[in-house]
């Protein structure tokens, strides 16, 4: 899907990581700084870029605030914070005119309602799954240089099964 959103447009994909101790904040926005107008910016499995948020001791009531009150961060290798990550792609330092942000993951639940809200995530596709109509269609579309007769033994790989589109690449 991406690829095909880079050929109708006609635009480059740069895959940004945020892991690693360069990419701070600075270090994202000289990254961006680098990307040239018209471009597609991918950043993949964003829900996996920054700590989970913290989980509270379920022996603690809820509403009563605790010094000793534990809780477990789920660590990550990421160096740059939420409030970097966001002010990078679209705060008052950012520099990312022309320039599609794509996000993928596979727990849109764990994402912060801050990269969810309208503004920075304009348009969800959700991949589910899909069935034999739409797989002849993806073939059709992806090789169109097999014969009929090939897309058929390639689909019919997939007769009565239920696939999500990743597993047919």
């Amino acid at each position: 899907l991406i690829s095909a959103i880079s050929d109708y447009f006609g635009m480059d994909i740069y895959t940004m990581s945020l892991e690693g101790s360069y990419m701070g904040e600075e270090g994202l926005l000289k990254a961006l700084a680098r990307v040239p107008g018209r471009s597609i910016v991918l950043f993949e499995d964003i829900d996996v870029a920054f700590p989970a948020p913290r989980k509270e001791d379920p022996s603690v009531p809820d509403g009563i605030l605790s010094e000793n009150k534990k809780a477990t961060i789920v660590q990550s290798k990421n160096t740059t914070t939420m409030k970097g990550f966001l002010n990078a792609i679209d705060g008052i330092k950012s520099n990312n005119n022309g320039i599609i942000f794509l996000f993928t993951t596979n727990h849109i639940e764990k994402l912060d309602p801050a990269i969810l809200r309208p503004g920075r995530i304009d348009l969800r596709i959700e991949l589910t799954h899909i069935k034999e109509p739409e797989i002849s269609e993806m073939f059709n579309l992806y090789y169109k240089s097999l014969s009929t007769e090939n897309t058929f033994e390639l689909v019919d790989k997939f007769k009565d099964k239920i696939v999500i589109p990743a597993e047919l690449s």
